[in-house]
């Protein structure tokens, strides 16, 4: 392989050398006879030959409209528009633009238009017109790409019927100019009969009337970009990375359900807003551990976009705000294999807490069975009075145990020491794979609700005679009710839990009811239902009867345990 090496004076050298792969034949590249303008490239014409050419531009570099002077009689017989009956349409026409470009050049003495350069142009011809009582007038566009013989490559046609009143036509024509000195175009009326004339103006005060409008659209570019990645020039990542497949990986920040969390705004708590401490389901999906504090669910002063957040006061001990997050099989690490999480929440405190996140692969809430996948002990991190967003990014490594079931993510103070304790709130949980905290994804409550149901179901009464599910008596002073669940539940319910006594509870026939001596207790259930035992004093109720579980005060809630993590 040789090659030829130019020496500068300095030391350094630059080479021309032969291609990596043997050519299938000898080439010879012939240069220009001369250097070409600034910003000119070499081109091939497919024999060796090389000249300079200058790229095209993108969007419109011609455009050039032509109006009439005067008005066009349209009976002139085979003959083109000649003479100065054209006025170029520029600033000074009545606040019309000037022409793009170099513009078309107008021959006077045969009516010729000539185009500045080739190219693929888009010619529009539009008339106002007045013909005569019961005439038709006409008017063409005639083009040659011989210089020589014309022909009609489009027409306007105005047909009479009223005498005399001024109508509109319009038409265009795509014309690919190959050859500037052969390809030209000229205007070409006539008439059936006589006194018909298109409308034109030698006043700017009457604006544009009959014209032709010349416009070329052959420059644009059509290009293929190849990167490996896009980047902003103030980033220190890249928003998109392409791969040599064709298909790229971006960081798309608005795609919807990219937050693992559910319920990440605390939207909605069927156990209510106030919870006792100690480790326990609050908040839906939120299992929390706040030593020596009874947690709220607050609405007074949340941050900017949100309603609710937790509120944990004078906490003794670490603050734990743990989610569960099903896998989907249990043991599998699925869609978590190597990923990168990024977890954010935004937090103020009074009492200077510290705050980082640990996470595992576990089989339960409460622990169990434990696949560490970080500690983030090493690195919290400050939270101010001032509400504020915070947020640790990580990467998935471990693999879960045969009997995990859910990716746990846990948000904490400190387990003891300095930033443990005092007085905590937070809100705007999420978690999402990439290492940026994207801006947090808001979803309706309705979609929160029916989420978090697939865990927990609760119902709830809000006023006395309130009826929440259908059964029979078995005997006369016991009954099995059942209680469709909206959504299908992770696995089925193994208890439930109640409130208050056992006279907020009746079951009702027609217009009978009768107050149970007993809160309900669980009878069985599936993913789609759960079943509940009821008993009341026999007193008009008989073995067999259809009833309703019905609320006896606004103290009446039913809530199915089992299906949460």
């Amino acid at each position: 392989m040789s090659n030829i090496k130019l020496v500068h004076s300095g030391g350094n050298s630059v080479s021309l050398t032969t291609p990596t792969s043997n050519p299938a034949s000898n080439i010879t590249f012939k240069l220009p006879q001369s250097d070409g303008s600034a910003s000119q490239v070499l081109q091939t014409d497919g024999n060796g030959n090389l000249s300079w050419v200058t790229l095209p531009t993108s969007g419109l570099s011609e455009v050039d409209q032509w109006t009439f002077n005067t008005n066009i009689d349209s009976s002139m017989s085979d003959a083109f528009i000649t003479g100065t009956k054209f006025t170029r349409v520029s600033v000074n026409f009545n606040g019309g633009a000037a022409q793009i470009g170099t513009g078309m050049s107008y021959n006077s003495s045969n009516g010729e238009f000539t185009f500045p350069s080739t190219g693929k142009y888009l010619i529009t011809l539009t008339g106002l017109g007045r013909p005569s009582t019961n005439d038709n007038m006409y008017m063409a566009v005639s083009v040659t790409t011989n210089d020589s013989t014309y022909i009609k490559a489009l027409r306007i046609q105005i047909n009479d019927g009223s005498g005399g009143k001024a109508k509109s036509s319009s038409n265009r024509y795509f014309f690919d100019v190959t050859n500037i000195s052969t390809h030209k175009v000229k205007i070409y009326p006539w008439s059936i009969g006589s006194g018909s004339y298109w409308e034109g103006t030698a006043t700017t005060s009457e604006g544009v009337l009959s014209n032709v409008l010349f416009q070329k659209v052959g420059d644009h570019i059509m290009s293929t970009l190849k990167v490996d990645a896009i980047r902003h020039n103030s980033a220190t990542s890249d928003a998109i990375t392409t791969a040599a497949d064709g298909t790229c990986t971006g960081k798309i920040t608005n795609y919807p359900h990219r937050n693992l969390f559910l319920n990440g705004a605390v939207n909605v708590s069927q156990r209510g807003d106030s919870y006792a401490s100690g480790y326990t389901y609050k908040a839906d999906q939120w299992y929390i551990f706040p030593t020596g504090s009874t947690t709220t669910r607050e609405t007074s002063s949340p941050p900017d976009g949100f309603t609710y957040y937790f509120r944990f006061p004078s906490a003794t001990n670490s603050i734990i705000i743990s989610q569960q997050i099903e896998l989907e099989a249990q043991g599998k690490v699925g869609r978590y294999k190597n990923k990168t999480v990024t977890v954010s929440w935004y937090a103020r405190s009074e009492s200077s807490n510290k705050m980082y996140v640990d996470a595992a692969f576990k089989n339960a809430s409460g622990g169990g069975d434990y696949t560490t996948i970080v500690a983030g002990s090493g690195s919290p991190q400050d939270i101010t009075s001032s509400w504020a967003r915070y947020s640790q990014t990580f990467t998935i490594s471990a693999t879960p145990h045969a009997n995990n079931t859910c990716f746990s993510v846990m948000i904490r103070t400190p387990s003891s020491g300095s930033g443990s304790t005092g007085t905590l709130e937070a809100t705007g949980f999420q978690c999402e794979f990439g290492d940026i905290a994207t801006d947090f994804e808001h979803v309706s409550t309705e979609e929160d609700l029916s989420r978090c149901q697939r865990y927990y179901y609760r119902i709830s009464a809000d006023s006395a005679g309130q009826g929440f599910g259908m059964g029979y008596q078995m005997t006369s002073s016991a009954a099995k009710i059942l209680i469709n669940f909206p959504v299908t539940m992770r696995t089925k319910p193994t208890a439930i839990e109640t409130s208050g006594t056992a006279s907020d509870y009746s079951v009702a026939r027609t217009s009978t009811y009768e107050v149970c001596n007993a809160v309900p207790t669980f009878a069985n259930a599936t993913i789609y239902a759960g079943q509940v035992n009821t008993n009341q004093t026999q007193a008009s109720l008989n073995t067999g009867q259809s009833v309703l579980l019905r609320s006896h005060s606004a103290n009446f809630f039913i809530g199915f345990l089992g299906a949460e993590i």
